[in-house]
């Protein structure tokens, strides 16, 4: 953000200036800096007018404040005869006081510093010296164009963009994102605001169609609500902007697709069609390695998993659970992939709950979360889907219910926010809510941290799925679970929360951005030295499980954390 020529060599920095001096100019690093002073300096000392930008602007007493590190900004402000600042309202502080935690925040997500070079202020116009020799003095001409137009005043206008105006530009979030790591400010385009938080900047400040476009590449993993200075939640803020682009120009095709998935009774005959079509793709293998024509960019570089032959909720009352005396019962909400790809993985939970008392129900009137349809704004469906889910589960029979995918268990976690309080549907959306939880926290907490297991030696790293770490807030629990298993010896990968890439549809239809990413997570598992990858998320299990298939490594698995501990405890 800071060093626009951070990607050039000094010999093509000597090439840059040779053009633009007309003078040759050597790659020595200690002439190419004096060279850019020079010339610099020529420009600040001759120009008529300066114009800085604000960082805090004080409402008490008119103080503007600018923080840089290279010096340009002072100069801008001391040597020209005039000054203007250009800022927004949104850079107004009350007091000099409530301005200090901003010249700590800043410089720390900003640059990593404790403070900047230079935090230079002004309060009105100041005396400056015309004459040397006579020590001759004239004040600036000194002004303030202060921005406040229909677009800052539509955010003020908008609860759920209100919090925007706490931004403090610091650039944290751009610096933990892994789409703009990939892409960087150019695939954005010009005119935009860049990043997360520039999305809705964009929207509001230059034009709703261009970020409508950029806001796609966000991943919704989170991390930039976690490292940003101004406490802001800026995922949330892109989904409420997804559902204002989805009610106001609703994409056609994309509602298309998400009404037929809240069909349930569509849907799930959509995916045993699948079943037995995919025969000619799959030729008995568990894993879809290449598709025909328009559709082979889906399996480049990363494989499929087949759809089950037989769904779960078709077998599921033939599990056998000898549970004596159970302590309660627990209802699993299966969700999309467990019910109809990793239909073993179920077999696995099931298992896990039995051994600690409890017994396990997969009630059939369960149908998708309801998460694509938040993901990409629409809240007609996943209203949709949660009614279906809230009567289909029937959560006052139940003790817990429990999801081993932390995408659905934190949708579910969103019912309540879809009715109005006090109303019935309401009081139930709460209840199924409050019983849910994820696999991991739920073992855990029920007792499920037993020193036990085969004793076989496996090297295990765990991967942390955005939604469980970040949404859920657990990354403790199932740690404890693995290294208390006997024969498990526990090593962490380097970034072991970085996003894998998946993102639902994301990987889909964004594959450009998705492949590079889960090419970085392959590298630190294999680096970890580790012969098995736990996770908690089916779909990540999805993508880096198909991403090491496509690459050949057969010697690294990838298994859910349920099925670890099913297989050492010899449950399954």
């Amino acid at each position: 953000m800071v060093l626009p020529a951070l990607h050039l060599n000094k010999e093509q920095v000597a090439d840059l200036f040779t053009d633009y001096t007309k003078v040759k100019n050597n790659p020595i690093i200690s002439e190419e800096v004096k060279t850019a002073r020079r010339v610099m300096r020529d420009k600040f000392t001759h120009a008529d007018m300066g114009v800085s930008g604000a960082n805090v602007a004080v409402a008490e007493t008119g103080t503007v404040f600018t923080m840089t590190n290279e010096g340009n900004g002072r100069m801008v402000g001391t040597l020209p005869s005039i000054h203007l600042y250009v800022f927004g309202i949104e850079k107004f502080v009350k007091s000099l006081s409530d301005a200090r935690y901003i010249f700590k925040a800043l410089p720390r997500n900003g640059t990593a510093q404790r403070i900047t070079s230079y935090i230079s202020m002004y309060t009105g116009a100041c005396e400056v010296t015309t004459d040397k020799e006579t020590d001759e003095k004239r004040k600036k001409d000194f002004y303030c164009v202060i921005l406040d137009d229909p677009g800052r005043r539509e955010i003020l206008a908008e609860p759920d963009f209100r919090e925007i105006f706490h931004c403090i530009r610091c650039g944290a979030c751009l610096d933990v994102c892994p789409a703009f790591a990939l892409v960087g400010g150019h695939v954005y385009g010009s005119n935009v605001y860049t990043g997360g938080i520039g999305t809705m900047l964009t929207h509001f400040l230059v034009s709703e169609e261009r970020a409508a476009k950029i806001q796609n590449i966000c991943l919704q993993c989170g991390r930039c609500n976690e490292v940003c200075g101004g406490g802001l939640h800026i995922s949330d803020m892109i989904m409420k902007l997804r559902e204002k682009n989805m009610k106001e120009k609703p994409d056609a095709l994309k509602k298309f697709a998400l009404d037929a998935v809240s069909d349930r009774k569509l849907f799930h005959s959509m995916l045993r069609i699948a079943s037995v079509a995919q025969g000619m793709f799959t030729k008995g293998e568990p894993m879809i390695r290449h598709l025909p024509m328009f559709l082979s960019g889906m399996t480049k570089g990363r494989s499929f998993p087949a759809i089950a032959q037989v769904p779960l909720r078709d077998f599921f009352h033939t599990i056998k659970q000898d549970v004596k005396n159970p302590k309660g019962t627990i209802a699993i909400f299966a969700g999309c992939l467990l019910d109809f790809v990793y239909t073993d993985l179920a077999r696995a939970v099931v298992a896990d709950m039995n051994s600690i008392g409890y017994k396990v129900e997969m009630p059939l009137g369960q149908a998708c979360c309801g998460c694509p349809a938040t993901n990409m704004g629409d809240t007609e469906n996943a209203k949709k889907e949660a009614e279906i889910n809230i009567k289909g589960m029937e959560a006052e029979k139940y003790d817990y219910i429990v999801s081993a995918c932390p995408s659905c268990t934190h949708q579910l976690h969103l019912y309540p926010t879809f009715f109005e309080e006090e109303t019935e549907m309401y009081k139930r959306a709460k209840e199924l809510a409050d019983k849910a939880y994820d696999f991991c926290k739920l073992f855990y907490e029920l007792g499920g941290v037993t020193e036990t297991g085969d004793g076989k030696p496996v090297k295990i790293t765990y991967h942390d799925s955005c939604h469980l770490k970040r949404s859920l807030r657990v990354s403790k629990e199932q740690r404890e679970l693995l290294k208390n298993t006997k024969g498990v010896e526990f090593v962490e990968m380097n970034d072991c929360d970085n996003c894998c890439g998946f993102g639902g549809s994301y990987s889909l239809l964004y594959p450009e951005i998705s492949a590079p990413i889960l090419e970085k997570k392959i590298q630190n598992i294999k680096e970890s030295g580790a012969n098995v990858v736990a996770l908690d998320c089916p779909g990540c299990l999805m993508q880096i499980k198909g991403g090491l298939d496509a690459r050949g490594i057969d010697d690294i698995k990838v298994k859910h954390t349920a099925e670890i501990i099913a297989e050492k405890r010899g449950l399954i």
